[in-house]
């Protein structure tokens, strides 16, 4: 790249304050490919010069991008041609070369002006390794460079390297009488050394696969230089452990742009389909070849119909996909093929696993259980699922059929996993794996993170448990999982395997297992803020618990019933489950259930307007859950204790509640926890006529709360923004806000929000002078306040009586309303009792002042 162009790139990153880095990771690239660009040292090639393009919004004329790879062959000496220039270089059949025009243009600077005599390319069978040494070999720079010749050599596993040194030695120009002399490897070497030590040459000797034949090879002089091509990792670094080229499949645009090169009709006609097939081929060139020159052969002759229906079988059919094959023509240089053969995906791999042990094969075939998932793994996961020692896999690691991605953790490209599941499955296999995953998720039932490395395994193993009726071990596996579900909140994984439980406990007929699963059930339901469905699933529990006697859980779910009740129904109702709850769970050192009891219970006294009381059941549970470090439960509990702070006016207070639950609630990651807490943060601050700040707190804890989809917290956080929002008289905006919430409640049937949101809708309506609407809205707010008996909200609906009254002049009406409503508001201590009083004391003065 030019000097200008150089520049122009690191201006445009300066401008915008990124470091290489950032480019990079905006780019999909790696930091080195960034500097090197910057540096002039290499050229972007198409894919990654229209990235640029787009990330700098500039066209490639004004960032300098059209210059060529520097002819680094013109600053190094070169020997002149010999007499006998030596051009031994397989064909290009695929002239369309793309996306490897980083790795080639780094390929030739690393042979022109790198000292290292050995490129080693190494890479899975059908990534492209061949044909990247075909396109370095036809290139003007390369055969500039290396002026008395370029040499390709096709090894595979059993090369006679007799016979291709004869062949050099006969391009050399050796007589008869010579050829009598030098019959063993040693001599024609050495003769073909002496040919070849002044020469500048290039050898390429592809599908290598021992050390010992390139050793053998190396006989040019110290001006030759050469490339291996190698599909084992293990060969590559051995030979030259400092300029391996490790070629990763196709990215997803490349991979796309090859296709449609090869096949332009099938990807006009048919662009979604040929994008399932791109996605099918993992990225290797060789599949995405064959494919394309088979789909454009179909697109010359077959019609739409049978187009459409081979390209739907080629991305469904594993057999159908693997069969594809072309006949290898003469100049063609392809791994594992003789002249006459056919070229396939199969063919290519099967090379590779025939060299392995038997062992090795098995083990690989083992692995074929992972194949839906791609997923990386453990070694001591690959160890129990294929039963084999250490050493076995590490023949895999070696082959590089088997690839390192991370420290401690393995992947096997997908390709390869779908060659495998042409065999047939091995039941023992399937069940080791399943048996591994399940005693996996219980040993680390607790370590969240070490599971969600492996989630998508493990949920695999237990649906393969499903579908093979292994009921034992689903529902250990399911019940293990449970905490980790609940914590990450991972709904529609948990309404599956709630599923499964089901089919499992009934199966098994295991009636403590169905309450487990019940009691999953109603805690997912709980965590989304859906009330009536966590009510069935614990009233369920409930009942089976009863008939099995089994006291710990039939007092875990009576305070779940009770907690839950609490919410939509009756209150005496919640109370009694509530303390028969905490009957039953005498005798048990179940200090996470009591804790939540008293929690229960205190929230409950709070809803009636006992806050002495509430007092005393939030100070016993947050003793309770500060013993055993329940994190959880500390950040519940505090909550609840700043609430009780602020209905006192003791903000200071409040806050240090609030902050220290905040912190416990991020230490967990309970997002809903947070949620909540910022929301009476956001109160708080309302109360304290810190207006934008109590917003902003209010979005922040809105935007949490539907990133989890806790339906309640929604509905609440939405109703706090509407009632802000109608002080401010942002009516519009704040009538989406409290229609919304409103809508939220009524879906889940969480009556006290419902009656809570009928309130702020009725004042809305009050402000927006629609007294007919205030009035139906303020009756079913009185009619559900009775019901649930909670004085807060029957003082809130006698006060919008009150207005209404006032508005309709009926000021006779307007003191006994006021006095009724104060009266309940008084019981709950609620702060809206001098809000009544101020404008009572208004409307007095007012009156006064007319009558005068």
């Amino acid at each position: 790249m030019k000097q200008s162009a150089r520049t122009r790139l690191i201006e445009e990153r300066k401008m915008r304050q990124w470091s290489q880095q950032e480019v990079a990771d905006r780019l999909g690239t790696t930091r080195p490919n960034v500097s090197r660009w910057e540096a002039g040292i290499t050229t972007p090639g198409p894919y990654f010069r229209t990235k640029l393009c787009e990330l700098f919004c500039k066209n490639a004329h004004e960032l300098g991008l059209f210059s060529e790879p520097k002819d680094h062959a013109q600053d190094l000496p070169i020997a002149p041609p010999s007499d006998i220039p030596c051009w031994v270089i397989p064909y290009s059949s695929n002239p369309y070369f793309t996306g490897r025009e980083e790795c080639l243009v780094q390929l030739i600077q690393d042979l022109c002006i790198n000292p290292e005599s050995i490129q080693v390319i190494t890479g899975l069978p059908g990534v492209g390794k061949t044909s990247l040494a075909i396109a370095l070999a036809h290139h003007p720079l390369i055969q500039k460079q290396f002026c008395d010749g370029v040499i390709w050599v096709d090894l595979g596993p059993t090369p006679s390297l007799m016979e291709t040194m004869s062949e050099w030695a006969t391009l050399l120009g050796i007589t008869p009488s010579e050829a009598q002399t030098v019959t063993s490897p040693e001599t024609v070497a050495r003769w073909v050394h002496q040919r070849m030590h002044t020469r500048q040459m290039l050898f390429i000797l592809d599908d290598t696969w021992n050390v010992s034949d390139v050793v053998a090879l190396q006989v040019g002089g110290n001006r030759c230089r050469y490339v291996v091509t190698t599909r084992s990792p293990l060969l590559a670094y051995t030979i030259a452990p400092s300029s391996v080229t490790s070629l990763l499949p196709l990215s997803d645009a490349a991979s796309h742009d090859l296709l449609s090169h090869l096949a332009p009709q099938v990807s006009q006609c048919y662009p979604q389909e040929l994008e399932a097939l791109v996605r099918s081929c993992g990225g290797l060139p060789l599949a995405l070849t064959l494919l394309g020159r088979f789909m454009h052969t179909q697109s010359l002759y077959s019609s739409s119909r049978r187009l459409l229906r081979t390209l739907q079988q080629l991305h469904q059919d594993l057999q159908a996909r693997f069969q594809v094959a072309i006949p290898k023509a003469v100049g063609d240089s392809q791994p594992g093929s003789l002249l006459g053969t056919e070229r396939s995906l199969r063919l290519a791999i099967d090379v590779s696993v025939q060299q392995l042990p038997l062992p090795a094969q098995r083990a690989l075939f083992a692995l074929s259980v992972m194949a839906p998932t791609s997923h990386s793994f453990s070694e001591e996961a690959a160890l129990a699922i294929c039963n084999v020692p250490a050493e076995t896999f590490d023949v895999l690691v070696d082959s590089g059929l088997v690839e390192v991605c991370q420290e401690d953790r393995y992947r096997v490209h997908q390709t390869i996993l779908d060659y495998t599941q042409l065999q047939e499955p091995d039941s023992a296999v399937e069940e080791r794996f399943t048996i591994f995953f399940v005693t996996f998720v219980e040993t680390y039932a607790q370590d969240f993170h070490v599971l969600n490395q492996d989630l998508p395994l493990i949920i695999y193993a237990l649906e393969r448990a499903c579908v093979q009726h292994r009921y034992s071990l689903l529902l250990r596996g399911i019940l293990a999982l449970q905490p980790f579900v609940e914590q990450r909140r991972l709904y529609s994984l948990a309404q599956t395997l709630v599923q499964w439980g089901q089919q499992a406990a009934m199966a098994l007929q295991d009636r403590e297992g169905l309450v487990r699963i019940w009691l999953f059930s109603g805690n997912v339901a709980t965590l989304r803020g859906e009330v009536q469905h966590a009510q069935h699933a614990y009233f369920e529990g409930l009942e089976l618990a009863r008939e099995l006697q089994h006291q710990q859980l039939l007092g875990e779910l009576l305070v779940l019933v009770g907690g839950a009740l609490g919410e939509t129904d009756i209150s005496g109702q919640a109370e009694r489950y509530l303390l028969e709850g905490l009957q039953a769970l005498k005798g048990f050192d179940d200090k996470a259930s009591l804790s939540l009891v008293f929690q229960y219970l205190g929230e409950l006294a709070d809803t009636l307007g006992k806050s002495t009381e509430a007092l005393s059941f939030y100070t016993r549970g947050l003793a309770i859950a500060r013993q055993t470090q329940n994190k959880k439960m500390i950040s519940a509990l505090l909550q609840n204790l700043g609430s009780q702070a602020v209905r006192y006016g003791h903000y200071a207070q409040a806050v240090v509640h609030y902050e220290e639950g905040l912190a416990c609630a991020r230490e967990l990651g309970d997002q809903q926890r947070e949620s909540a807490l910022l929301m009476n943060l956001g109160m708080l601050a309302w109360y304290e006529e810190r207006q934008d700040e109590a917003i902003r707190f209010s979005y922040e804890s809105l935007q949490l709360a539907r990133e989890i989809g806790h339906q309640m917290r929604i509905s609440s956080v939405l109703q706090n923004l509407g009632m802000m929002l109608r002080h401010q008289n942002r009516l519009t905006q704040a009538e989406q806000y409290l229609q919304e919430s409103l809508e939220i409640a009524r879906q889940i049937g969480h009556q006290w929000l419902i009656g809570e949101t009928l309130g702020e809708v009725g004042f809305l309506a009050l402000k927006q002078r629609q007294t007919t609407k205030a009035k139906e809205i303020f009756t079913e707010m009185h009619q559900r306040a009775q019901v649930i008996g909670a004085p807060m909200l029957l003082g809130l609906a006698l006060f919008g009586f009150a207005q209404i009254a006032e508005q309709d002049g009926q000021l006779c009406e307007v003191q006994s309303l006021v006095q009724e409503s104060k009266a309940n508001l008084i019981q709950v201590d609620h702060h809206l009792t001098q809000e009544v009083d101020a404008w009572y004391s208004v409307l007095v003065d007012n009156h006064r002042v007319e009558k005068e």
